[in-house]
């Protein structure tokens, strides 16, 4: 991939409206005669530009090109700008004598348009600072810059952390697998991640994947490569994809921590896009739970949580309300079942939200156009489903108060009668979910019918999963397919148990039958989930021990015999060692001398 230089940053697009401008897309503005197209379509305020306003674009969100058009990549600016520390200083009250009474959105546009400030609710001092000066009750503002502008890729001598940047890592943070290996790898996130986990704009993305000189932001375009290394068939791909995802994780995670991106919107996506990676064992201080924990602290910060509709008086452009809306309801998703998955209290309380949920309409791309590639059905019932999962959450916490499981089932009871009845991917998907969430429901409930209703939720949840994989479309799982596996896997093993222990034979051995049934898609998925390993091992762990249960419920029968077979697995306990291990990071060392088509540019 080539570099962007100044040159082709500021060639000129001609006459276009303030929005337009900002947003580098062809504008039909004839005079004063307001708004243009693209405003119109996507509710943007047409402000036409003033004779002492630049016509020239500004860099894609916040890039700028080298002032040397002749030097070897991109050099970082030096605008005009007060010192980083007296910036610091001054954007509070700048913030108050410009941003507050600000009558357009682009207020501080002149060197960084992304920098965007949430006030808080009542409880904050600029909450109130604001209140004074502008009684609008808007929660969302301008804010002047605080960085200078960055170039697309780090720098030895002018990055946050040029003392840990070395030639060699900044090489390498700017490198990408080999052009059919990348453009696969692209597919493969549209067809197979974006319709029901739509992080990114899509028309916005290709445009920019297409055009070496504007080329998409580095920290987006590694993490949308890692995610869909993760389930991609491409031979390359698959047949080293340890060494390709660590690498990849490598780069994005590097990039993210070198804090080498200002728009902390690409921050939100690239860490829930970074959660597709398993790195390692640990579940708490790594992997989806530490990435989609980063997503959702920063979609706080920014206020995605608030009401963005056409209900608020915030001044921020349809675009921008639309994109933050759908992020929320993508955070809200993964921090959800990230939380039931570990028993852990979840960042989103409903008390805390007043964002309300999306419709059809608003799954639009960037130019207005609907993006018809996103599964908007699904989309849209697992974001009441997760809502459902929050209040189960809640039900189970340690000063759980005011809610029962009879409210939350005539919840869940209504969602049943929305759940598609297709056996396509993503019907597929959003019916395990629901499974998952009935049965965390119900495992723990003192419900008469409670047994049987998660008894049937695991059913379902095999049958759903034999399903995919008979349609080889179980590779599309995402980095949750697990917790549904797993709960499945306990609840046959605890109704054999059960069955074994009232000498229910027929009804024991019919879940034993299903926890082996279970193994193959278990198996399956361990091809593209390394940490499914361990629970491959648990499920015949559990398995084995079934049949030692079985056998002995029949020796104890009239006439009944020992099984040799159940003698010997009844000798062998379960591995806790073997099973939790846990996936160990591949040598990388060895991966950099060998996939070489991982290191083009």
């Amino acid at each position: 991939m080539s570099t962007p230089t100044s040159v082709d940053f500021r060639r000129k697009l001609g006459t276009a409206c303030r929005s337009c401008k900002q947003r580098k897309i062809r504008c039909d503005i004839v005079g004063n005669q307001t708004p243009c197209t693209p405003c119109s379509k996507t509710g943007t305020e047409c402000l036409r530009l003033t004779d002492n306003e630049p016509t020239t674009p500004s860099p894609s969100s916040h890039r700028q090109g080298s002032s040397d058009p002749t030097a070897a990549g991109l050099e970082l600016l030096r605008p005009s700008l007060p010192s980083p520390q007296a910036s610091r200083d001054e954007t509070l009250n700048s913030f108050y004598q410009r941003g507050i009474g600000a009558r357009h959105w682009e207020v501080f546009h002149e060197t960084d348009p992304i920098r965007v400030v949430y006030v808080g609710d009542s409880t904050a001092n600029l909450h109130h600072l604001v209140q004074s000066e502008q009684p609008a009750n808007r929660l969302h503002f301008p804010w002047p810059p605080i960085k200078p502008t960055l170039p697309w890729k780090p720098d030895i001598h002018q990055t946050a952390a040029a003392g840990y940047l070395t030639s060699a890592v900044a090489q390498d943070l700017a490198s990408f697998p080999a052009r059919t290996v990348r453009d696969a790898l692209v597919q493969t996130y549209f067809d197979d991640i974006h319709p029901c986990y739509p992080v990114i704009d899509e028309e916005e993305f290709r445009r920019q994947y297409r055009d070496p000189r504007n080329p998409p932001p580095l920290i987006l375009f590694h993490a949308v490569l890692l995610a869909a290394a993760r389930i991609s068939d491409h031979p390359m791909v698959a047949s080293s994809r340890p060494t390709v995802t660590a690498t990849l994780f490598r780069r994005a995670k590097s990039i993210f921590e070198l804090r080498h991106e200002n728009d902390r919107v690409y921050l939100v996506q690239a860490a829930l896009l970074i959660a597709w990676h398993v790195e390692d064992s640990d579940t708490i201080s790594s992997n989806s739970y530490h990435w989609v924990g980063q997503a959702t602290r920063i979609a706080l910060g920014l206020g995605m949580h608030r009401d963005l509709t056409g209900r608020s008086t915030t001044l921020m452009p349809g675009f921008d309300r639309r994109h933050y809306r759908r992020l929320w309801w993508l955070v809200l998703q993964a921090e959800t079942m990230t939380a039931l998955e570990y028993g852990r209290p979840s960042m989103v309380r409903s008390e805390d939200y007043d964002q309300p949920p999306l419709n059809h309409g608003e799954f639009r791309n960037f130019d207005g156009s609907l993006d018809t590639l996103i599964c908007a059905d699904y989309f849209l019932i697992n974001s009441e489903l997760c809502e459902t999962a929050l209040q189960v959450q809640a039900l189970n916490a340690p000063n759980a108060q005011g809610l029962d499981s009879a409210g939350i089932d005539e919840r869940l009871a209504r969602l049943a009668l929305r759940l598609p009845r297709m056996n396509d991917f993503w019907s597929c998907q959003l019916r395990m979910s629901y499974s998952l969430v009935v049965l965390v429901l119900h495992r723990t409930a003192r419900s008469p019918d409670s047994p049987i209703i998660a008894r049937e939720a695991a059913s379902t949840i095999l049958t759903t999963f034999e399903t995919m994989l008979s349609a080889g479309s179980i590779r599309k799982c995402s980095f949750h397919c697990s917790t549904p596996l797993l709960a499945a896997g306990i609840q046959f093993f605890q109704d054999m148990k059960s069955a074994a222990s009232t000498t229910a034979l027929m009804r024991a051995n019919a879940a034993h039958a299903q926890l082996e049934r279970l193994l193959r898609p278990v198996e399956e998925l361990a091809k593209y989930w390394p940490h499914v390993e361990a629970l491959s091992k648990l499920c015949v762990s559990l398995f084995n021990r079934g049949t030692v249960l079985l056998g002995d419920a029949t020796a104890d029968q009239p006439g009944g015999e020992t099984d040799p077979q159940a003698e010997f697995l009844a000798q062998a306990d379960i591995s806790w060692h073997d099973i939790m291990a846990g996936y160990q990071l591949p040598d990388l060392r060895q991966g950099l001398d060998t996939e070489e088509w991982m290191y083009s540019l």
